[in-house]
């Protein structure tokens, strides 16, 4: 399954749509004559008190469900469950319930997650209402009350208890798309749990094997089960890590079908590992488009990396430390409704000295730049500050927050890999937030070359790198430039990296670089099949011409090098330095903006001269600076010092 490993920079989780609770308040939608008639009474939050509700046995003559609230202070609570779902993109309050006798409105998701709940607890052989009594559920927007702002900033910061404590989640995972599919996909994970040491790891397992050892073969309508599956968005929520990493115990409901997380993690680890589904995943998304396939995948590998830390959460008696910096970079490639949940949702996860210095504040007051400022300033002045600079820069920026704090949203696509590179050596980071005016950040560093060209099209000739038209020619275009280099800095690089061959491999670190960064889903453990060693097989190969019988021969690898090279100019470009160094830099680099070498970093970083001050364009990867070879010669690190013509200086961020 190709994409499956795009997240190889050690992340946790996948796109999120949907966040839990917290910040979904405010963008329910209420009309003047919607408001719920049930009347909340207020909680004690320094008793620690949460509402429960319970279901009443209602007649069949009513199809509204029938639910009490009863008030618990959480230290002493009683065996209880809680749900998580995903509240959809547009969550309105379309449904209600009878709560102690009253209307309560609330979103159609949470109705069928708890209707699912309810029926699954009330079975007369249900193991779950034996071991409740009374069953008792957690539910975010019923147990809390979303028009009460101040209510919900304070559960918040107990709803990593409230998770922890529970006996077991069930997690709504949503409805299938077509009647009896949910059992379907039911069928086809039990099937692949049963016959998984019939699977080869070596072989590619085609159709027909799939089929010999009990498997449903591709054309099988059940990997469309299992597609829509998990296209479901609860398996994209910023909010699944706390979920999912604290619960004891979690049992997903799918329409009608019932079964433990474990199953599913299971069979997603054989998906990957044995590549079985990907021509039946394939298949079942052609009449929806490649995207629908990529997302199911992608969800798959999410939730295989939140089990993973989940096991390390137990593995260390639920102590484990967590640095600000890690839970953020391992949620950033989520979507949020609201993106303080970029921040809040990890804050259940975060050590008590993170929880002290930032406290949830869902008021409109508050914005977003705030929180994501309020996070980098912690990190800068708690941890290894120096680490949050990757994730920031001016590609995409956010009203009112300065260069050098982190977008969370979505984040990853652009942020390069800081292994196994020591740009700064051994260096120690020295930075700090302007006392009056914590907009501007000094760090302490070395400005080491300007740039000087920016190429926004990696083509000999102008023109989309594509095979509509001419391939040979326009492969022979490609494989000349990798070979001879931008014209106009081919004698300059020679000269700067020591001989025409150390010349090319440095335009292949540098495309290599350009790959790490938009296939991370290749397989790791099948290096082979990781592009760039077929890229640079297939230039080396190729003679200085190719001919029209050897590009058939060759057309395959043709196709990917060429669609590579066009796919990889998203969001970064290549360019170089007045020196003739080659790198990536962030796609809104141009020409006069400086590499900087800051201490302490791991990587090289794009600053844009703005009067005395910088702004942060982002991190970069320049071939030839990435080990520490700005830094040789230098003594100390001390302000003036300087070796190799370039002094160490403060350099202030805004």
């Amino acid at each position: 399954m190709r994409t499956l490993l795009q997240t190889a920079s050690n992340q946790w989780f996948r796109r999120s749509r949907i966040t839990l609770f917290a910040h979904q308040y405010s963008s329910l939608n209420y009309s003047r004559d919607e408001t719920p008639s049930y009347e909340y009474q207020p909680l004690q939050y320094p008793k620690g008190e949460i509402r429960l509700l319970s279901f009443v046995n209602s007649s069949r003559s009513t199809s509204k469900l029938n639910i009490n609230l009863r008030t618990v202070s959480l230290s002493e609570a009683p065996t209880y469950a809680a749900v998580s779902y995903s509240w959809g993109e547009h969550p309105i309050l379309s449904q209600s319930v009878i709560c102690d006798g009253k209307p309560l409105k609330i979103t159609e998701s949470l109705h069928r997650a708890i209707s699912h709940i309810s029926k699954v607890v009330q079975e007369p052989d249900s193991t779950v209402s034996k071991q409740h009594t009374p069953f008792l559920l957690w539910a975010d927007a019923i147990s809390i009350n979303q028009q009460d702002t101040e209510e919900r900033n304070d559960q918040l910061q107990v709803v990593g208890k409230i998770y922890s404590q529970a006996q077991r989640v069930f997690a709504y995972l949503g409805e299938p798309k077509k009647p009896g599919q949910e059992h379907d996909a039911l069928r086809t994970v039990d099937l692949v749990l049963k016959n998984v040491h019939r699977l080869s790891k070596s072989e590619h397992n085609t159709s027909d094997h799939m089929q010999a050892v009990g498997i449903p073969r591709a054309e099988d309508t059940s990997w469309e089960s299992i597609e829509h599956l998990f296209r479901q968005t609860w398996f994209g929520r910023t909010w699944i890590l706390p979920e999912v990493v604290l619960a004891k115990e979690i049992i997903c409901l799918f329409g009608d079908a019932v079964w433990n997380l474990n199953s599913l993690v299971e069979f997603g680890k054989i998906i990957e590992d044995y590549q079985i589904g990907d021509d039946g995943l394939k298949q079942s998304a052609e009449t929806r488009g490649t995207g629908s396939r990529v997302q199911a995948e992608e969800n798959i590998h999410a939730l295989q990396l939140c089990w993973k830390g989940r096991r390390q959460y137990w593995g260390s008696n639920g102590d484990r430390p967590q640095k600000l910096t890690d839970l953020l970079y391992h949620s950033s490639e989520r979507d949020s409704k609201d993106p303080r949940d970029q921040v809040y949702a990890l804050l259940a996860l975060a050590s008590d000295t993170i929880q002290h210095h930032i406290k949830p504040n869902y008021s409109d007051s508050n914005t977003v730049a705030a929180v994501y400022k309020t996070a980098a300033a912690y990190c800068i002045n708690n941890e290894n500050g120096i680490d949050i600079l990757r994730f920031a820069g001016i590609d995409r920026p956010v009203e009112g927050m300065p260069s050098w704090v982190a977008n969370w949203i979505n984040l990853i696509s652009i942020t390069l890999p800081r292994e196994p590179h020591r740009t700064a050596g051994r260096s120690e980071p020295v930075m700090y937030l302007d006392t009056k005016n914590n907009d501007r950040l000094t760090v302490r560093g070395i400005l080491f070359e300007p740039i000087k060209t920016i190429v926004r099209k990696v083509s000999h000739q102008s023109g989309d790198l594509n095979l509509d038209g001419e391939p040979v020619v326009k492969i022979n275009r490609l494989v000349r430039y990798f070979r001879k280099g931008e014209p106009s800095h081919a004698l300059g690089m020679t000269k700067t990296y020591g001989s025409e061959y150390n010349a090319l491999d440095a335009r292949w670190h540098v495309l290599e670089a350009y790959l790490k960064l938009n296939f991370r889903k290749v397989r790791a453990t099948n290096a082979d099949r990781f592009p760039y060693y077929s890229f640079r097989a297939f230039v080396s190969h190729c003679s200085e011409k190719l001919t029209e019988a050897k590009f058939h021969h060759l057309e395959k690898e043709a196709k990917e090098f060429s669609l590579t090279l066009t796919n990889i100019q998203r969001g970064r470009r290549i360019g170089w330095t007045s020196g003739h160094y080659m790198g990536v830099f962030p796609g809104s680099t141009r020409r006069g903006d400086v590499i900087a070498v800051l201490l302490g970093s791991k990587l090289p970083y794009v600053i844009r001269p703005h009067g005395n001050d910088y702004l942060l364009v982002g991190p970069a990867y320049v071939y030839g600076i990435m080990n520490g070879e700005v830094m040789k010669g230098f003594q100390d690190c001390s302000i003036g010092a300087s070796a190799q013509g370039r002094k160490i200086r403060n350099l202030t961020l805004i």
